[in-house]
């Protein structure tokens, strides 16, 4: 079933931009039961049931959506919350769930074919269509829900294809082929967090190291010591304004917001103010209602304090689940949901992703056990 429910999520992205908005809304629904009962399935034949303790978080978010809808009333925002809102960003934890409990179905034609129809669509788009303007340059058309969302599923498909050549299910020349045409799109697209993303998650796992239990390697610590300091340096020595400039904007709009978090209530910090809250106008974004391009900073906003934590909390089983394998892509996950509008609150990008780290655990666990029986046998 779990098969079936991704083939029909990937249609459902090819065919995005072209679907009218409440028709939309109602394949997401129907996407996210769907993918709820895929784990309903898996869990009542007695398979992946520590997968359960992911619904803990969907839970959290929830009562403090809804406390937070209530809270909205005391302390409004330029919008009220939104239900449906709520359910695109929920989900998210619910597609997880659902994928998680199915790994060991996911079949890896399907994910070629996937990879194959969406590089094929992207090109297409890409060489066919006019180009679009982002921060003063043109870019490749995206192939659905905008250059951003296009600009993550192209670095997803990419680690889809060297996730499927580790497993044999795509040849070299394939793959070589598959990753020149990826290149050429992303850099075509040019939008620069999923870029961040794939760095990271790529540093991650190939610099892990075996003896540290969360898998950073001391190299990271190097890299995230010379950023660091190229971020002083730009602070002390550098202007401030060249600084906002390179971050679009957000470092100013993370600040005042901030502040008015602050300032909240006690009710409206802990439990923010419901789903669809944070279109704001702010002094560096004066002139249309934006959000708070921060995933976290999102739920902060419209879930409080408590909110967050349970996001956090999320990405801790996440990164340490099965002793820690998949710690590299919840980090990097993390890390892009700290500064940027990533995968988080992106559901036709993050199924893919999904699909991909849990169809790997998947053929891990398989390689793990043959391992185990054949030492039986041996021995």
């Amino acid at each position: 079933m779990i098969n079936v429910i991704l083939a029909g999520h990937a249609l459902f992205v090819l065919a995005f931009d072209y679907v009218p908005e409440g028709l939309a809304s109602a394949i997401s629904g129907a996407l996210m039961v769907g993918y709820v009962s895929v784990a309903l399935i898996n869990f009542g034949r007695g398979r992946h049931l520590d997968v359960l303790k992911f619904a803990l978080p969907i839970w959290g978010i929830s009562i403090c959506w809804i406390i937070g809808s209530l809270v909205w009333a005391n302390d409004p925002t330029p919008f009220p919350p939104s239900m449906l809102v709520g359910v695109r960003q929920g989900s998210v934890f619910f597609m997880f769930l659902g994928i998680l409990a199915g790994r060991s179905q996911i079949s890896a034609r399907l994910l070629k074919w996937i990879l194959y129809i969406f590089i094929a669509s992207a090109l297409g788009h890409a060489l066919l269509l006019p180009k679009e303007i982002l921060n003063f340059s043109p870019r490749f058309a995206p192939f659905t829900a905008g250059l951003h969302t296009t600009g993550y599923i192209l670095v997803i498909l990419m680690l889809a294809a060297f996730t499927l050549h580790r497993q044999h299910e795509v040849s070299r020349n394939i793959f070589i082929v598959i990753c020149g045409a990826l290149i050429f799109l992303i850099i075509g697209n040019g939008v620069r967090t999923p870029i961040l993303f794939l760095i990271i998650i790529v540093g991650l796992q190939v610099f892990r190291d075996d003896r540290n239990r969360l898998g950073v390697s001391p190299y990271l610590y190097i890299v995230a010591g010379f950023v660091l300091a190229a971020f002083t340096a730009f602070f002390v020595f550098g202007d401030v304004n060249e600084l906002s400039q390179f971050s679009s904007g957000r470092i100013p709009n993370y600040a005042e917001r901030l502040t008015r978090i602050y300032q909240r209530g006690v009710p409206t910090f802990l439990f923010g103010t419901g789903p669809g809250t944070d279109l704001l106008r702010t002094g560096i974004w004066w002139w249309d209602y934006k959000d708070s391009h921060s995933d976290i900073l999102k739920y902060i906003w419209e879930s409080g304090l408590f909110g967050a934590l349970v996001v956090a909390g999320w990405f801790y089983l996440g990164s340490s689940y099965k002793r820690g394998n998949l710690f590299a892509p919840f980090a990097a996950l993390a890390l892009t949901s700290c500064i940027s509008n990533a995968l988080l609150v992106r559901p036709n990008a993050i199924f893919l992703f999904f699909a991909v780290i849990c169809y790997s655990l998947a053929m891990k666990e398989l390689s793990e056990e043959k391992a185990k029986a054949l030492q039986r046998e041996l021995g």
